[in-house]
Order: C-alpha cells, then structure tokens, then sequence
C-alpha cells in the first residue's frame, strides 16, 4: 500500500479523474482496474463488480443460471 505522502503530493485518484475528459477518464480507469484484478482474488474482483452495478450476492447467482 502506498503512503499518504504520495497521496498528499499528486491528489487523489478521484481528483484526478476529475480534472480529464470523461472518455479519457474511463479508459485510464480500465488500464489501472485490468492491472489490479490481475492480483486480487476472485472474490475481491467479484465483490467489486457487484458494488460498481449496485447488485447483491443473490444477483450474482442468479446471473449464472443464465450463462
């Protein structure tokens, strides 16, 4: 984990994404989240995704009946 200094001297993320154009914001998103999931675990990533689209653990398994 990164130390606060480093967050004090560049802003926060969500600063940051503020200051750019939204498609650009949302690709530069995409390019750190690929980088991430590649080292969190499947629950992690999967815990996420349901947060981010507002879902519960029931819509997760129920999704799957569909695939």
């Amino acid at each position: 984990m990164r130390g606060e200094d480093s967050r004090s001297e560049m802003g926060t993320i969500v600063d940051m994404i503020q200051r750019m154009d939204p498609e650009e914001a949302l690709s530069e998103v995409g390019k750190a989240l690929k980088s991430l999931f590649s080292v969190v675990s499947e629950d992690s990533r999967g815990q996420f995704l349901l947060d981010l689209v507002g879902g519960s653990q029931n819509d997760k398994v129920s999704s799957l009946v569909h695939l």
